[in-house]
């Protein structure tokens, strides 16, 4: 949390949390002030590690994402952090991975605001950036890619601010 540039007042109001058994931070999902999911991460995972990197709860994630800030612009990041850490600019949805589930999708055509994917600057994730901008766009929803030069969570506020402004045609609103 301290290396994705978290202050203790951060994780306080992002509401995560060391869980000794298991060894994993853990990064809760509210919705309407209520916990709906979460997220355990192996603080000592290594590509070489034996154990998953995340755990999750099986639930139906149709409609899931985690929903940070508010903002002209939405930005949809792969994970929990990085979508807290962009929220300092404008709202961010966490994907909880590549996919645009359609409930996701369809809240996002609702929302009527242009729409920002700023996945990890891996193959992975800027493949999913691709697909999932036409889908969106499809719907008649302003879809645009930014380009991170590193995952969005380890961006300082101003290098998140100037990656999403050069991925709107009329720059930042």
């Amino acid at each position: 949390l301290y290396k994705a540039g978290l202050s203790n007042d951060d994780i306080e109001r992002l509401g995560a949390y060391y869980h000794t058994p298991t060894g994993r931070v853990i990064l809760p999902v509210y919705k309407d002030g209520h916990p709906v999911y979460w997220q355990g991460r192996d603080v000592t995972w290594t590509r070489k590690s034996r154990s998953s990197k995340y755990i999750n709860p099986p639930v139906d994630k149709t409609h899931l994402c985690a929903k940070y800030g508010t903002g002209p612009v939405i930005v949809l990041t792969e994970d929990i952090l990085s979508a807290f850490r962009v929220s300092r600019v404008t709202e961010a949805w966490a994907l909880l991975g590549t996919a645009l589930a359609p409930g996701v999708m369809m809240d996002l055509v609702r929302q009527e605001r242009p729409v920002v994917f700023m996945f990890d600057p891996d193959a992975g994730g800027q493949k999913a950036n691709t697909a999932a901008l036409h889908q969106l766009s499809m719907m008649g929803t302003p879809a645009y890619i930014a380009r991170p030069k590193r995952d969005p969570k380890y961006l300082t506020t101003q290098e998140t601010r100037e990656c999403i402004a050069s991925s709107l045609p009329s720059g930042w609103p």
